[in-house]
C-alpha cells in the first residue's frame, strides 16, 4: 500500500513538473511570436459592394505551432441595432518557425442585403447612418490556449437615396409627374429612373435614366409618360438604380392624384 501510495505521490509529481514545464515554455515561446503586418486597405466600390481588406503577417519563432488564425469582423447599425454582416477567415496553421499571412476580406453587398433584410436595406438607401464595426484577431497556440483581441470604431455610411422626398403630384393628359429630390452621398456611381405602379402593382410607366455620380443631387420636377388603360389614380412609386450591371429597387412612396 505504501509503495502504491509513494509511486502514486511520484507520478503526481512528475505530472506537475510537466505540466509546470510546458507552461514555462509555451508562455517564453509565445513572446518569441512576431507580429510583422496589421495593415487595413483603404474601401473601395466594385458593383452595389464596399470591400476593404484586413492583413496580418505573423512570424512563428517559438517552440510550437499556431493554428486557427482568424479574424471575425461583425458590422451593426446603429439605428436598428441589426446585425448586417458578419464574416471570417481562417488560416489553419503557421509551423514553428514559419510565417503566414492572413487577408481577411470584408464585403458589404448591397444586393446581398436586399434579399436579406428588406428593412435593412431600406435604411443603407434612404439614410445617412452610423455603422459600429467589431474586428477580431484569435489563434490557438501550442494547440492548448486560444487567445483573443478584439477592437471596435464607428463608420460612416453614406446613403445612395439620402434624403429623398416626393411631393406634388399631378396627372395632365397621360404624363404623370412630380418633384422629387435626393443627395448621392454613396461611394457608388449608378443609373436612376423609376417606374409607376398602379394600385394593383403593374407598371404603367417607366421615367428616362439618370446618371448619378457620388455627392451629385438630384432636385426637379420628373415626368413620366403612363399607360392611362392602366391608370388607377393611385399606386406606388419605385426608385430603381444599375450599378455596374448589379440591379437595386426600392418602392420609395405611395401616390394619389
Amino acid at each position: 500500500m505504501r509503495v502504491t501510495l509513494r509511486a502514486l505521490s511520484v507520478a503526481t509529481g512528475l505530472l506537475w513538473l510537466f505540466v509546470g514545464l510546458f507552461l514555462a515554455t509555451a508562455i517564453y515561446s509565445a513572446m518569441q511570436i512576431g507580429i510583422e503586418e496589421v495593415s487595413i486597405s483603404p474601401p473601395r466600390v466594385e458593383g452595389a459592394a464596399l470591400y476593404y481588406n484586413i492583413t496580418i503577417a505573423i512570424y512563428n519563432g517559438g517552440f510550437y505551432d499556431i493554428s486557427n488564425l482568424t479574424i471575425t469582423t461583425t458590422m451593426i447599425l446603429n439605428q436598428t441595432g441589426d446585425v448586417i454582416l458578419s464574416t471570417s477567415s481562417m488560416l489553419p496553421a503557421i509551423e514553428k518557425g514559419g510565417r503566414g499571412t492572413l487577408v481577411h476580406v470584408v464585403v458589404l453587398d448591397l444586393a446581398a442585403v436586399q434579399e436579406e433584410n428588406a428593412a435593412v436595406f431600406r435604411m443603407l438607401m434612404l439614410n445617412n447612418s452610423d455603422i459600429t464595426v467589431v474586428s477580431s484577431i484569435g489563434l490557438l497556440y501550442a494547440y492548448t490556449f486560444w487567445t483573443e483581441l478584439s477592437t471596435n470604431f464607428t463608420a460612416a455610411w453614406g446613403a445612395p437615396l439620402s434624403g429623398m422626398r416626393v411631393w406634388d403630384y399631378e396627372l395632365s393628359g397621360n404624363v404623370f409627374s412630380f418633384n422629387m429630390t435626393f443627395v448621392n452621398n454613396s461611394l457608388m456611381s449608378y443609373s436612376f429612373w423609376v417606374e409607376v405602379l398602379n394600385d394593383q402593382g403593374e407598371v404603367v410607366g417607366t421615367s428616362s435614366p439618370v446618371d448619378m455620380a457620388p455627392g451629385y443631387v438630384l432636385t426637379g420636377r420628373v415626368s413620366v409618360l403612363v399607360d392611362l388603360g392602366g391608370w388607377t389614380d393611385s399606386g406606388t412609386i419605385v426608385a430603381h438604380l444599375s450599378v455596374d450591371g448589379t440591379h437595386l429597387s426600392l418602392p420609395v412612396v405611395g401616390y394619389h392624384v
